[in-house]
């Protein structure tokens, strides 16, 4: 009974030193990935022109109320009945 219960305690810390070890790596992974991305992007340009608060051009005024008329579409489609 003794040598089945360290047995299963060894394979118990084997695989969460396992899954630790993997977890350490992927996050360090991931820094590493999101440093490098950080340094490969290129410089974001400022706008050319300020526009006032609440100033929407032509263009954008049109994008805006088609955007507006898909979600009034979507929530009267998904509307509690």
């Amino acid at each position: 009974m003794a040598e089945s219960l360290e047995t299963g305690l060894i394979l118990m810390a084997a695989g969460m030193g396992t899954v630790f070890v993997l977890l350490a790596l992927l996050v360090w992974i991931v820094g590493l990935v999101s440093k490098l991305s950080r340094w490969l992007e290129p410089a974001v340009a400022a706008p050319a022109v300020a526009l006032k608060a609440g100033a929407v051009p032509a263009a954008d005024g049109e994008l805006l109320g088609v955007i507006g008329a898909a979600v009034k579409a979507h929530r009267d489609r998904h509307a509690p009945r």
